[in-house]
């Protein structure tokens, strides 16, 4: 599994390693979140008399909410500011690929709209070194086959994580990678035939908690009678749906 480091495992990482690899690996509990939805909803609302000079950009994997090209800020907008230092670092790694790309010169502004504060952030030169021993180190952590333990905090309650069968979810994922190719949010596909996936249902069964898991099978007789489109990134070139 290849993986660029991007600004939300940035942010992971400083809050909770558990988190970071399961996000990485394809398990996205946030779209259930009522407070990522107002989070969104606040981002879409916020300053809509900005100019079309300051708009989302892509680069490397990361994408930041708005980027002033002229005055050269990264601004970054957040609901609150109780995570302030995840939302530092993130821009931080945000600057610094800016400058891995060639745009020098940047600085960066957390802002928190519903609180009326802004926060201006830069970077040195020893959080460039930080930067670098956290890439490896968040690469160590989301290409583990084993998911890190959970790590009781204030902040739990309201993760959208909380109580998530991480020994199951990392069997079950290390379990299908054997056999299938990983595309996105626990999605799994390939070709494979009635004994590997007989195989593979029996040993997830000996895992499974049946009150809590499911696996749903979307299975074709052939690549000819299917018609697959993908809407947004593909995560993976494979054509052959299980």
């Amino acid at each position: 599994m290849s993986i660029t480091p991007t600004g939300t495992h940035f942010n992971y990482y400083q809050l909770c390693h558990r988190k970071l690899w399961l996000f990485a690996n394809g398990i996205n509990m946030e779209h259930t979140s009522d407070a990522v939805y107002d989070g969104k909803l606040i981002h879409q609302g916020s300053y809509p008399q900005r100019s079309e000079r300051m708009e989302e950009v892509e680069i490397e994997g990361i994408k930041v909410d708005y980027f002033d090209a002229k005055q050269r800020v990264i601004h970054e907008i957040k609901r609150s500011n109780k995570m302030e230092r995840a939302h530092e670092w993130q821009v931080k790694y945000y600057i610094y690929v800016f400058e891995r790309n060639g745009i020098e010169g940047c600085t960066g502004l957390l802002e928190y709209p519903t609180m009326r504060k802004t926060m201006p952030v830069v970077l040195t030169d020893d959080d460039r070194e930080e930067i670098k021993r956290m890439e490896k180190d968040i690469l160590n952590i989301i290409e583990s086959d084993i998911c890190p333990p959970l790590t009781k905090m204030r902040i739990c309650k309201s993760c959208s994580y909380y109580d998530f069968g991480e020994k199951r979810v990392g069997k079950m994922l290390k379990l299908c990678r054997k056999y299938l190719n990983w595309i996105q949010n626990s999605v799994f596909e390939g070709e494979i035939s009635e004994v590997k996936l007989k195989e593979l249902l029996q040993k997830a069964h000996a895992f499974m908690d049946k009150t809590e898991d499911s696996i749903i099978l979307f299975k074709h007789p052939s690549a000819v009678y299917m018609d697959k489109e993908v809407i947004g990134k593909e995560r993976s070139s494979i054509d052959i749906f299980l």
